[in-house]
């Protein structure tokens, strides 16, 4: 898949009261609109998709975000035939002349965009045109375009096993950039390309670490040492893989969420990701991998130590 998924097809938007394509794969109506979009639409056609600000099902970081966009056939049928059964009664009388959405794409979250600093338009009688969908024009697709997505699960209940979807991040080409020195450690960070912007990032296990160490924490937490072009992805993935419970990785730090830029090349944030584990490796319990008990302030030592190695990085390269 490239960026050609955008090409020769119809782009609308729509906004929707939430963004779950795992369990959610229609996009519906409860009159005869879907008839009109049909015949204007190629098929599939594209329709990106925002949560609505005043939506109470959505949680408040994505409400008024542009979050990313289904694949929608002209397949009809009532909604139901297309979303979990855990929607059944969830007004069931709403959006029930659907149409399938066959794949779903999310925005990285560190990238989605406010919907009406988008597209102002969209703010003006909003209600109306959130339920029909808007025909975007060239120049509002170009700026879709230009951010990072990845493909994510859709609802599908003809599903078979063996079924895959293609989970490698997609960067537009002109929204990469210039790459640092050759990157001769061998270590890259799955999904996702080399030449983008990264960020450092740890997460934090939420839960009585003690239980978790089967010893005493003697003030320690769990982290998770890592850089990546979208942290809040890999939270994302890594709260998925932890089985439901008492226990939750929490996003502790981030370059963004410290208000910096990211580091405009791979070898930056990896030379800040090093020089954390290093004192890590002298101020910590090293779990494995990249995971390590520490106290608070040795954390704090470190990440001050890797955000200073990021920088230098930055300033020997450009010295060159």
């Amino acid at each position: 898949m490239t960026d050609d998924i955008w090409e020769g097809r119809s782009v609308y938007i729509k906004g929707l009261y939430g963004w779950t394509p795992e369990t959610w794969a229609a996009i519906g109506w409860s009159d005869n609109r879907r008839e009109t979009l049909i015949k204007n639409t190629t098929d599939p056609f594209i329709m990106v998709t925002y949560v609505i600000k005043t939506s109470k099902e959505a949680s408040a970081d994505i409400r008024g975000k542009i979050v990313g966009f289904y694949i929608v056939s002209h397949q009809k049928g009532h909604r139901d035939e297309f979303t979990d059964p855990i929607h059944f009664q969830r007004q069931p009388d709403k959006w029930i002349n659907a149409l399938k959405a066959v794949r779903a794409f999310s925005f990285l979250p560190e990238y989605q965009p406010d919907v009406y600093a988008f597209d102002p338009s969209l703010k003006n009688g909003s209600q109306g045109k959130a339920s029909t969908g808007v025909e975007l024009n060239a120049d509002k697709i170009k700026e879709l375009r230009l951010l990072p997505y990845i493909e994510v699960p859709i609802f599908d209940p003809t599903y078979k096993a063996g079924r895959t979807i293609d989970n490698v991040i997609r960067v537009p080409s002109l929204n990469k950039v210039r790459g640092g020195p050759q990157n001769r450690s061998g270590y890259t960070v799955e999904g996702e390309p080399l030449e983008t912007e990264k960020e450092l990032y740890a997460l934090c296990l939420d839960g009585d670490t003690s239980h978790f160490l089967g010893e005493s924490a003697n003030g320690r937490k769990i982290y998770k040492i890592g850089l990546s072009i979208s942290p809040r992805t890999r939270l994302a993935a890594f709260q998925k893989a932890l089985p439901e419970g008492t226990y939750r990785w929490k996003l502790h730090r981030s370059t963004r969420g410290d208000k910096h830029q990211p580091y405009p090349h791979f070898e930056a944030a990896l030379a800040g990701e090093d020089s954390i584990k290093e004192y890590l490796a002298q101020h910590a319990k090293h779990l494995g991998g990249e995971f390590y008990a520490v106290t608070d302030a040795h954390f704090q030592k470190a990440w001050q130590i890797g955000r200073e190695a990021a920088l230098q990085e930055i300033n020997k390269e450009r010295s060159v």
